[in-house]
């Protein structure tokens, strides 16, 4: 029988392995979605919580490219690829999501990066159908609890990036999400006014 690979020896094994700043973590190693995706499909490999561990490492992984990615969009430049613009990021989110016992904590602007993500992407149509799922799960419409201006934000990086993107009737999902968040946040703003004034809501 063989022995189990140093990265799922212990869970700070796995932990250190997935948050190191190297991907692989070394050199020759697998990539770290795929010590993800091996951790959690490997049922002998036990850790407290382990659904929420990947689910949280994806969210986190997702949430470091953000910055970078605003930058590129707001200069036009393109941006390295992002583990949003991966479809088994996606797939083990899934995957994950439903065994979780505590829901996701994610950062609004993940919404935004992965229209971007989107722009470079050479499979737009499976990325959207992924995305569509998992944005639905990390930020369900009767949870949305951001500011108007937090909208505004990334309504202005997605409408940078809509003009980049294929027509298709599998990013409606996704639009209609922004537009329940966008609608929703107005309404409760204290000054829904002046934040109304500065944002087109998608219909």
């Amino acid at each position: 029988m063989s022995e189990d690979p140093a990265y799922l020896s212990s869970a700070s094994a796995l932990i250190k392995s997935l948050k190191g700043p190297a991907d692989p973590p070394q050199p020759g190693s697998l990539l770290k979605i795929d010590i993800a995706i091996s951790a959690w499909r490997r049922s002998s490999f036990h850790i407290p919580r382990k659904a929420d561990v990947l689910r949280d490492w994806i969210v986190e992984s997702w949430a470091r490219t953000h910055r970078g990615y605003v930058k590129a969009a707001l200069i036009s430049l393109t941006s390295s690829p992002s583990p949003l613009a991966e479809l088994s990021y996606h797939d083990l989110l899934l995957e994950t999501s439903a065994s979780c016992d505590s829901p996701a904590q994610a950062p609004l602007q993940i919404l935004s990066s992965f229209f971007i993500a989107l722009t470079s992407s050479d499979n737009q149509d499976k990325l959207i159908e992924a995305g569509a799922k998992s944005m639905r799960i990390l930020f369900p419409t009767q949870s949305l609890t951001h500011k108007a201006e937090a909208w505004a934000d990334i309504w202005a990086l997605i409408l940078r990036s809509l003009s980049k993107i294929a027509p298709t009737a599998s990013i409606e999902p996704l639009l209609a999400l922004v537009s329940t968040g966008i609608t929703d946040s107005v309404i409760s703003a204290t000054n829904s006014k002046k934040v109304s004034a500065t944002i087109a809501v998608p219909c």
